[in-house]
């Protein structure tokens, strides 16, 4: 539906009308159309915005070209339809995105009166034949937890993914901030209290189950999941169950999202753009996707070395000693501690804050993470409680390994942060 010509500033154009006429089908008002056509309100000013009008009750509406003027043609519209109005319209606004069971309309609405969602723009990656391996890969670990099967409290899960001019997006649910801000802005001066205590513990527990998740990923041979190396592709037995080793690949307190939804909030697990997944008896592939920031890396790690899942119980305990950093002394004893750590990295043109350096013989920690090891032993608030998580984090997590002395896997992580969590209230010492 189009309207007469319309003198524009340069030469004669035509206004459209079909998404006005959708919308008015859709709110029973469709022969209000010629009104809507004389005051000129074409789909050229959708999406509409609502306006509080002083002598009003009601909200009313004005258009993209004049945000600051009301639309006269919704005077003798009642406050029901002028919110009908106001909702379908995102009907014939919003991408509709598809999927296998059913399809729907996501609605991005960013005022009050709405839902919010983050949409994440993928970045090609440059090191992989395919400019689409990348993007790829991202989404088949993110539909694989979507699946209700694997979806869990401390994983991020994607709602939809769409391309608009040859870049691709992911939605997410709206996350308030991440691990690392959350203690800068959020919350920088925690109380040490029995309650806080008792979170960490949980979050710690939980992200510890989702990372296990990750390293024992139970599909079928015919999952998305599996890398197209890996011996479980090969299209028999597709029914078949099968269980995945995984990677993460980069998990540092940025790439941890802070949900709040009451309480204290929930931390899940995001971002999997360099995560990976084998069958059993695959060869593990050697690392060509380089996580952006080296601070959470594993002594071990090379560009050109195989990936190994241990590389996330080091970045993990990194995070679980600042996490127990920043509830004794704060964002400031945090951002401290990094600073102690920075020094040149001979990997590296710029410094770094890695927990550990080159020696001699060989990697080692950092002399600053052993004397903040040993003020934190010493000055910590709830020593029972908070001394044995904090030894196992450096007894079988942030270490060095060798031939005698090996990382914790995923498994014995989950049974001791349970076990740390379940003897909290016989631990606590007020």
């Amino acid at each position: 539906m189009s309207s007469p010509l319309a003198l524009g500033p340069q030469k004669l154009r035509r206004l459209e009308y079909r998404k006005i006429f959708a919308i008015l089908l859709l709110v029973g008002k469709e022969k209000e159309i010629p009104i809507f056509i004389k005051h000129r309100v074409s789909d050229e000013e959708l999406p509409l915005i609502p306006m509080k009008v002083s002598d009003e009750e009601r909200l009313l509406f004005s258009g993209q070209s004049k945000p600051d003027e009301i639309l006269h043609c919704f005077r003798s519209w009642n406050a029901t339809a002028i919110h009908q109005f106001e909702q379908q319209q995102w009907r014939v606004l919003a991408p509709v995105f598809k999927d296998p069971e059913n399809e729907g309309v996501f609605q991005r609405d960013l005022d009050k009166h709405g839902n919010v969602f983050a949409v994440k723009q993928l970045l090609h990656h440059r090191n992989i034949g395919s400019q689409d391996a990348g993007l790829q890969s991202e989404i088949n670990v993110l539909e694989g937890i979507l699946k209700p099967q694997h979806q869990h409290d401390h994983l991020i899960n994607m709602l939809a993914t769409f391309r608009i001019d040859g870049m691709d997006y992911i939605i997410f649910p709206w996350a308030e901030t991440d691990l690392l801000n959350y203690w800068r802005w959020k919350n920088p001066d925690p109380t040490p209290s029995r309650r806080t205590v008792k979170w960490l513990l949980e979050q710690c527990h939980g992200l510890a189950r989702a990372l296990h998740n990750i390293h024992r990923w139970p599909t079928t041979r015919s999952s998305k999941l599996v890398n197209a190396a890996s011996s479980s592709g090969n299209g028999s037995g597709e029914s078949e169950p099968v269980v995945l080793f995984g990677r993460h690949g980069d998990i540092k307190p940025m790439n941890i999202l802070w949900i709040d939804n009451g309480g204290l909030g929930t931390l899940k697990l995001a971002d999997f753009g360099t995560a990976r997944f084998d069958a059993e008896g695959a060869p593990p592939p050697v690392n060509l996707d380089v996580a952006t920031t080296p601070n959470y890396r594993a002594p071990e790690f090379r560009p050109d070395t195989a990936v190994s899942s241990s590389w996330d119980i080091w970045a993990l305990g990194c995070v679980y000693l600042e996490f127990v950093t920043w509830l004794c002394y704060g964002w400031e004893g945090v951002d401290t501690f990094a600073d102690d750590r920075l020094a040149e990295d001979p990997h590296h043109e710029f410094r770094t804050t890695t927990f550990y350096e080159q020696g001699e013989g060989g990697p080692r920690l950092k002399p600053a993470v052993l004397t903040h090891l040993d003020e934190l032993s010493r000055g910590i608030p709830y020593p029972t409680v908070l001394r044995l998580f904090l030894d196992y984090i450096m007894e079988k997590m942030v270490i060095v390994e060798d031939q005698n002395v090996n990382r914790s896997n995923t498994t014995e992580l989950v049974q001791r942060t349970e076990g740390i969590l379940g003897e909290f209230h016989f631990l606590w010492v007020d």
